[in-house]
């Protein structure tokens, strides 16, 4: 359940998706890598506290 928690939002933050961040606006890379990392932590502890 965590696994999947996190990897909804959380996963492929250096993949595809931050290639195509980079090449239309180069400005707001270091935001899409801490908005999706903090999007996984959420979501991790959102699945932890409905799991218990």
């Amino acid at each position: 359940i965590l696994n999947a928690a996190f990897s909804l939002s959380g996963a492929f933050v250096f993949g595809g998706q931050l290639g195509f961040i980079a090449g239309v606006n180069p400005n707001s890379v270091t935001w899409f890598v801490v908005v999706k990392l903090l999007a996984g932590i959420l979501g991790l502890v959102i699945a932890n506290v409905m799991e218990e």
